[in-house]
């Protein structure tokens, strides 16, 4: 469910003044009801933060199996291993909220798409989605491109995940649907992913839950 290296995110909020603060982090190691993490990372600051025992926290990840899971837990200190990591409570499965699983949440967002043909040659085009989600997306259409339904095509996404790192990730996806908001705007393509790296996929949920999570601060959902 969770492993070394697995990203994670951390909330703690301020009872005083009902501010929330998220930080990113990264599982060093895990033991029985311990998890080790490295230093968190504040995702507004980009400051290291250093925290007393006892501070509590709400954990996110996206675990081996592309469920996002919920926890709450406390520092229980710090330790050094190869590397100063901070220690947490890390409850059973049982505890913990499981708020996602195979089912993919789609968000809207413009993210950069390039899209070649597979079976079928078209001119290459770099376009961006309009929505994606773990298991498809839709694409904008430029007007020079006609795609047709059940094409199957090879796209390219440019992930940003809140840590600052970039994955660029290869799909193999079906044309699902192909439409028109209205006259005015290019066609939009529903695709859905035939094939992905099951690693790849994990990506894009971390990512569409990044966005969940900062829409939510903003007020926006």
């Amino acid at each position: 469910m969770i492993k070394i290296g697995m990203p994670i995110t951390l909330e703690l909020k301020h009872a005083d003044d009902d501010h929330l603060e998220t930080y990113r982090s990264k599982v060093v190691e895990e033991d029985e009801g311990v998890l080790y993490i490295d230093y968190p990372i504040n995702e507004q600051s980009g400051r290291t933060g250093f925290f007393l025992e006892g501070t509590q926290f709400k954990v996110t990840f996206v675990g081996t199996d592309g469920s996002v899971y919920v926890f709450h837990t406390d520092v229980r200190g710090r330790k050094k291993l190869t590397i100063p990591v901070l220690t947490l409570h890390f409850p059973e499965k049982e505890e913990m909220l499981r708020i996602q699983r195979r089912k993919y949440v789609r968000v809207e967002t413009s993210v950069d798409t390039s899209v070649h043909g597979v079976n079928e040659k078209i001119t290459p085009f770099t376009t961006v989605t309009a929505d994606i989600s773990g298991g498809g997306a839709a694409i904008i259409s430029p007007y020079a491109h006609t795609i047709e339904q059940n094409q199957l095509l090879e796209v390219w996404f440019v992930i940003p995940l809140s840590s600052g790192d970039m994955h660029y990730i290869c799909t193999s996806s079906r044309v699902i649907r192909v439409w028109k908001e209205n006259k005015n705007h290019n066609e939009k393509v529903s695709l859905e992913f035939e094939a992905i790296d099951e690693n790849d996929r994990q990506t894009i949920i971390r990512y569409c839950f990044e966005k969940q999570l900062s829409l939510r601060k903003r007020g926006i959902r």
